[in-house]
């Protein structure tokens, strides 16, 4: 009689060599298309990103256009307070200069070859300020003295509250380029502004003539001071007019200004948009100023976006940032979970490619045996021992298709692990016993031993579900003789505190580092057999122990290999506990 297995060889290669053929094929036809979704996914991330650059754009454009409107309104804004306060600052001066006017005019006309008093004179001017002041009746200067230069001699006469020393008035006006008086007796006002000697200075004067002698009669007002003094009613008349209806006018329209040395006389709150204005002491075209050599005062207007929102036709835009941050980041954040998903469906892909592969090569094995046994069967008069031998293989490999087809359902039960799960009180040694002689019959070829340590029966009580954990029993036993060597013994244990089953064997046992990646599906350790069994044993352990509230666990066996196995909950024993156990069939 020829070998059984000789027989079934050319049929068992051929379908392997079928199968290795389809595989190659369709690794060849998803090559090209295997990065198609992942492109696919990219372009809408793409597309945002444009969309997000077009729309900052755009809101950029906008934003230029809305600064420049603030520019020209803030502006004739700008220009109205210095027209009033040129105004302002004009009659205050007239006060004080008229008086020296009227007195040049007056000795001029009454005795032309007489010197002029210039002590008086400065006493006069002096005089006229404070009866102004005194009544209230006009616009006041910060006055701190007042002085007559002749321009030909450079002599200096000066007076008053703060009297500004000889030597610092020639060495401020000998530095500027006066223009001559004008003709016809028209008097003009002009004001000069510097950072020294020995501080930022101020002053309004006029240029007179007294026969053939130039005269700039002026005066020294105090620069700390300007701002409350002149530029603040100015700034309020303004404001409150462009802004009737608005609270708080002056700092929806900000204003700053700032003397030659830098230093801010007044400011208020303004807007972060704005135009800046270098103004020759309130800047020519507001008022004549006009001194060569003169240095600028700074002021600095702006409008508050609250305003410019009412002012510009629709309005200011309101930054991008927000909305592109978060438009991108939604963005990323779908296409990072459509990866995710992609990742995970190819994953789940590949993974059912190995179940059925890894469940087909285990199928074929037992079912290879049980054809070739059965013809043996099927011959005439086989030998008893013939016949003996066939049905000891043909009922051992049922039983080892038996448990594929259950570890098969279990694992696609695993997907939904809550369906079906239905736990009542059993007794796990009596369970436990039941599994392994079972197993003692589907291994007895290898002359391996299994052996049974019982533990407390009144411990042994559990809630559990009863096939979850039959399964389980059963593949912690499997895994232990499949990976283990032929003729060992392997000890099934139940302990309590937790209560927990424990399979140990006398293989080569399981890395420390592969300790936790074996109970993933699919994956085997370094000391395992290529190709042996389906990968998925395991995996339905860990599923079973976490149903039942617990969890698994590996360990070094005192013999070297390896003790694999699994505990229960506390919960699961205190149901048992407080429902009686139905008889169960032995």
């Amino acid at each position: 009689m020829g070998s059984p297995t000789s027989q079934a060889a050319p049929s068992l290669a051929g379908a392997t060599a079928h199968e290795s053929g389809g595989e190659e094929l369709r690794q060849i036809r998803q090559g090209g298309s295997q990065r198609l979704p992942e492109l696919l996914l990219l372009l809408p991330l793409v597309a945002t990103v444009a969309l997000a650059w077009v729309h900052v754009r755009s809101v950029r454009q906008h934003r230029l256009a809305v600064e420049s409107a603030s520019v020209d309104v803030t502006g004739v804004m700008l220009r109205d307070v210095f027209d009033v306060l040129a105004a302002r600052t004009r009659r205050a001066a007239a006060a004080g200069l008229g008086y020296a006017v009227n007195e040049v005019a007056r000795r001029e006309f009454i005795s032309p070859t007489a010197p002029l008093e210039t002590q008086r004179l400065v006493t006069g001017i002096l005089s006229a300020l404070d009866s102004v002041a005194a009544c209230a009746c006009g616009p006041t200067l910060p006055v701190l003295g007042a002085f007559v230069y002749e321009v030909a001699s450079g002599e200096v006469s000066t007076s008053g509250r703060v009297p500004l020393p000889a030597d610092v008035a020639i060495a401020r006006l000998g530095s500027l380029d006066f223009p001559p008086p004008p003709a016809g007796g028209a008097v003009r006002v002009l004001s000069a502004a510097g950072t020294g000697p020995p501080a930022p200075w101020l002053a309004f004067l006029v240029v007179l003539r007294f026969g053939d002698e130039t005269l700039v009669v002026g005066v020294d007002v105090d620069v700390d001071s300007v701002g409350d003094a002149l530029v603040r009613p100015a700034h309020e008349e303004i404001a409150e007019g462009f802004l009737p209806d608005a609270d708080a006018p002056t700092e929806k329209f900000g204003l700053t200004v700032a003397d030659p040395a830098g230093r801010v006389v007044y400011q208020t709150r303004s807007g972060a948009m704005g135009p800046e204005y270098h103004l020759p002491v309130w800047g020519p075209g507001y008022w004549d100023s006009g001194v060569p050599g003169s240095e600028d005062f700074l002021a600095t207007a702006s409008l508050s976006r609250s305003l410019l929102a009412q002012m510009i036709p629709g309005g200011l835009p309101r930054s991008p940032v927000p909305l592109v941050s978060a438009t991108l980041l939604t963005a990323v954040g779908l296409s990072v979970v459509a990866l995710l998903l992609l990742a995970r469906g190819r994953r789940l892909l590949r993974m059912r490619e190995e179940f059925v592969a890894s469940v087909s090569h285990e199928f074929r094995t037992p079912l290879s045996q049980i054809l070739l046994y059965a013809e043996t069967l099927q011959m005439a008069e086989p030998p008893e021992e013939t016949r003996s031998r066939a049905a000891s293989v043909i009922a051992r490999e049922a039983r080892r298709l038996s448990h594929l087809v259950e570890s098969s359902l279990a694992f696609v039960r695993s997907q939904r692990p809550e369906v079906g799960f239905d736990p009542t009180p059993l007794d796990l040694t009596l369970l436990t016993s039941e599994v392994v002689r079972e197993q003692r019959a589907t291994w007895a070829h290898r002359d391996v031993r299994i052996e049974t340590v019982d533990g407390d029966d009144s411990v042994a009580l559990v809630c559990v579900d009863g096939p979850t954990i039959r399964s389980a029993i059963r593949n912690l036993i499997d895994n232990a003789v499949r990976f283990g060597p032929d003729s060992q013994t392997v000890r099934v244990r139940i302990s309590d505190e937790p209560m927990r089953i424990e399979v140990e064997d006398e293989g080569n046992g399981i890395p420390l580092d592969e300790r936790r990646a074996v109970w993933e599906p699919f994956v085997r350790g370094t000391n395992a057999h290529a190709g042996s069994g389906s990968g998925i044993g395991l995996a339905l352990v860990l599923q079973a122990a976490r149903l039942h509230g617990g969890d698994v666990f590996v360990a070094e066996g005192p013999r070297g290999g390896a003790v694999v196995g699994f505990w229960i909950g506390v919960e699961a024993v205190e149901r048992s506990r407080a429902v009686a156990p139905p008889p169960m069939e032995v």
